[in-house]
């Protein structure tokens, strides 16, 4: 199995632009165009069709768009619009057609249906910012500026019961300032480790969720990294 990290840092004197890269070798493979000059913020991809989802925000509304990495002649299509107001980060739950992202007070719920079917801030009050979801174990992970301990953090939660509590993850050395919220993380369900971009280094880190202590700088020199996605290719 090959391993690539796709990384949406903006392009520096491009606003709206965004650049979707591929690393190891750092590859520009495509050029997305955000609702205002923030760009895109959030990226998910389909690793069994290589289909990517990206959402964008435009005028205070924000909206999923689809796009088919296999083919780069293809325009992005619109896939879903029906979020709150400027709510931007989000993750698939793709086994149980669910979609799962970040409101003000929680993380909502969207079942198969489209319709909200659970809102909850799982135990940890505060505005959230990145989701994702790993298939492997059902579990959920956000991150957030927490209004208990001051400090942006990465939490892990079974969303199954709204009133179950997340945990934090990262070690007090590894969190980020309140001004540099991670927005955007990714996890290698097969290799049980967690990715996410630091803006206040400008880097993206990983650690092995089984060994805590185990954390790495995995690609650094980023102008405003954001959203990351981690992919698992059969060769």
């Amino acid at each position: 199995a090959e391993k690539k990290l796709y990384v949406t840092p903006n392009a520096p004197d491009r606003p709206g632009v965004t650049v979707l890269n591929c690393f190891p070798n750092g590859v520009a493979v495509k050029e997305f165009i955000g609702g205002d000059d923030f760009g895109i913020f959030d990226f998910v991809l389909d690793e069994n069709t290589n289909i990517g989802y990206y959402s964008i925000r435009f005028g205070g509304n924000a909206a999923i768009i689809k796009v088919d990495l296999n083919n780069q002649d293809l325009a992005p299509e619109p896939f879903h619009n029906s979020f709150e107001f400027g709510n931007i980060f989000f993750a698939f739950d793709f086994a149980n057609n669910k979609i799962y992202y970040s409101a003000q007070n929680g993380i909502v719920t969207v079942n198969e249906f489209g319709q909200i079917s659970g809102e909850s801030d799982y135990g940890i009050p505060g505005s959230k910012h990145s989701v994702e979801f790993d298939p492997t174990t059902g579990m959920l992970y956000f991150s957030q500026f927490s209004s208990i301990d001051g400090v942006n953090n990465i939490y892990r939660v079974d969303p199954t019961d709204l009133q179950n509590v997340a945990e934090p993850l990262l070690p007090m050395a590894e969190t980020s300032p309140e001004g540099f919220p991670i927005e955007g993380m990714d996890i290698d369900e097969r290799n049980q480790e967690i990715f996410w971009s630091d803006k206040s280094c400008g880097c993206i880190k990983r650690m092995n969720l089984n060994d805590r202590s185990d954390i790495s700088i995995v690609v650094d020199g980023l102008n405003n990294p954001r959203a990351i996605v981690v992919g698992i290719f059969e060769k």
